[in-house]
């Protein structure tokens, strides 16, 4: 446990009265299963806030925790459910100045799953006030609103504050005033322009290094911890009941021919009639593919509210395709495949769902990038949009994309699309590489049958097919089903080799692509001295299987070759 503590004031009938309190702020966070669609954030109090401020701050601070800490090793820690709270339920609380109280205490929560490099522990002997930007940014205090909570502070136990740096001018004013009159009394003034100044901060902030190694062993250990943070805030209270007026969509229901969306507390918002049935089927998360998510609920014009995506795929007579939905459940654009015969010369029809969906935010959009599988064959369409639904680019590849992540690999301050699935041109399981700027063409081959017509070579920067050891018992050409950057743009690769689904492996990249490490699942192990009779590790030595899984093959913009390369088709 580690305490802190949050400034308030009170509001009494209809007059506005600023009266301090000093609070504790308690942060529970543990991770989400790797296949949910986004964080899951409550706060467990009465809130008042117009235009949702509190619930706005509390899911920036979420954002700015997960942005600073970078990416954990394991994958089922991207999504997390943090719960905040106080100790008195009975006031109504408002406003925005606990942004920057929920980062800090988001951060410790969360980095205490050990998966992430390092470790933060707040101290104890401060209060923080403050409101949090989606870039991190400490913003402002109104003037009221600060004289209030450091005339609480000073009066109170506390020696220290943590404030905005813009609000540093008029706080020393104050501080002198109240030292004037009573000269005994010390309160330090700690100002921070963002968060990364609170969290390089000794008085505030311990850091502790988490070696890689105990990072990943934690991983394949499957370690869960729930760490709990309590921490000072100065707040405003309000005795005034509002009404609940949380507009903003978090789930929904699907119906026959219908979908119901509800915000947090599960009160129906909208609903919206396609006018046909609806397979409720292919909405379900599947079992062996988690990360085929068909819905998500994410502000994608920074309005403060939720906008619905949702895959549409109605029959598999028909075209699918994506909808996109404002707060208030009014259409804000819409897409329908249309790939014109492009794999008519194998005899391939033009019918694709709508497979999965993923997200990419960057400084100055959010991006939608979504996997279009034929409905029988091996096409994969992936198309990607900006916030207002226009095409950014499309990449065509000889079989189904799984697995996506945005990350800078190169160091150039630019993010790149990492993909990888099923490549049935070489019956391999494949990564791919693509500049977010220039998404465009089909994937390596030199089989006419897998070129889609009238469609030019891809712009991959690298092309990579992974390696098929066919001496492994029940092992096939293999599909990847999940990628995962790490923090020092090493990857971890997931994929299966086998029908079964126990050959899992795992590869560590780095950044050229070279493989780090390994692992094999004990399942498979067992089953293998199961079928066999011996141990998988006496027919199968380590320096063996580290051969068997090096040996990759780059395109290098004309055919595959065992060194690593990009494809130079695309290099200037």
């Amino acid at each position: 446990h580690e305490s802190k503590y949050v400034f308030g004031n009170t509001n009494k009938d209809e007059d506005i009265v600023a009266i301090g309190n000093i609070q504790q702020l308690k942060t529970n966070a543990h991770n989400l299963p790797s296949d949910s669609a986004q964080d899951f954030v409550l706060f467990n109090n009465l809130s008042i806030s117009y235009n949702d401020l509190l619930y706005q701050q509390a899911n920036t601070a979420i954002k700015v925790a997960k942005d600073y800490l970078g990416k954990s090793i394991s994958k089922s820690n991207n999504k997390h459910n943090v719960i905040y709270s106080f100790l008195k339920k009975e006031p109504y609380y408002s406003g925005e100045s606990l942004g920057l109280a929920m980062t800090l205490s988001a951060i410790s929560s969360i980095s205490k799953n050990n998966d992430y490099k390092n470790k933060y522990s707040l101290l104890q002997d401060y209060c923080i006030t403050g409101s949090i930007a989606h870039d991190g940014a400490v913003n402002s205090i109104s003037d009221q609103a600060l004289a209030s909570k450091l005339d609480t502070v000073f009066y109170s136990p506390f020696k220290k504050v943590l404030i905005p740096k813009g609000n540093k001018k008029q706080a020393v004013a104050q501080l002198d005033k109240f030292k004037k009159e009573y000269p005994h009394r010390d309160l330090e003034i700690i100002t921070v322009n963002n968060i990364k100044d609170s969290l390089l901060t000794p008085k505030l902030v311990l850091k502790e290094k988490i070696s890689f190694r105990n990072r990943f062993k934690n991983v394949l250990a499957k370690r869960t911890i729930v760490p709990i943070i309590i921490i000072a805030v100065i707040l405003f209270f309000s005795a005034i009941t509002f009404l609940n007026k949380d507009l903003n969509p978090t789930s929904l229901q699907v119906n026959e021919s219908s979908i119901d969306v509800y915000n947090k507390s599960g009160k129906k918002l909208w609903a919206y009639d396609f006018g046909h049935n609806i397979n409720t089927n292919y909405y379900n998360p599947h079992p062996d593919k988690p990360q085929e998510n068909k819905m998500k609920f994410v502000d994608i014009n920074k309005d403060g509210f939720n906008e619905l995506i949702i895959a549409t795929t109605f029959s598999e007579q028909s075209n699918g395709g994506l909808i996109v939905f404002d707060n208030k459940g009014q259409i804000l654009w819409n897409y329908i495949e249309n790939p014109k015969n492009v794999f008519s010369h194998i005899g391939i029809d033009d019918v694709y769902i709508n497979n999965s969906i993923f997200i990419f935010e960057d400084r100055d959009d959010v991006f939608i990038v979504v996997n279009m599988f034929h409905r029988l064959y091996f096409p994969c369409h992936t198309v990607i949009f900006n916030s207002e639904g226009k095409l950014k680019g499309d990449y065509w590849n000889a079989g189904h994309v799984y697995a996506m992540d945005f990350v800078d690999i190169d160091d150039d301050n630019e993010k790149e699309i990492i993909f990888g699935g099923c490549d049935n041109a070489h019956n391999s399981a494949f990564i791919g590489v693509l500049e977010f700027d220039n998404v465009k063409g089909h994937s390596p081959t030199l089989n006419n049958k897998y070129i889609p017509y009238g469609i030019s070579k891809g712009t991959e920067i690298y092309y990579i097919l992974l390696p098929q050891p066919k001496e492994l018992l029940n092992a096939y050409r293999g599909e990847v089903m999940d990628i995962t950057s790490l923090p020092d743009n090493n990857l971890i690769v997931r994929y299966n080799l086998d029908s079964q689904k126990q050959l899992s492996v795992s590869l560590i990249l780095n950044k050229e692509f070279n493989i780090v490490d390994f692992t094999i699942p004990d399942a498979y192990k067992f089953n293998y001295k199961k079928l066999v009779g011996r141990d998988f590790s006496a027919d199968y030595p380590p320096k063996q299987l580290q051969k068997m899984f090096s040996n990759f093959k780059y395109w290098d913009g004309e055919k595959f070759v065992s060194e690593p390369v990009m494809s130079n088709q695309n290099l200037e």
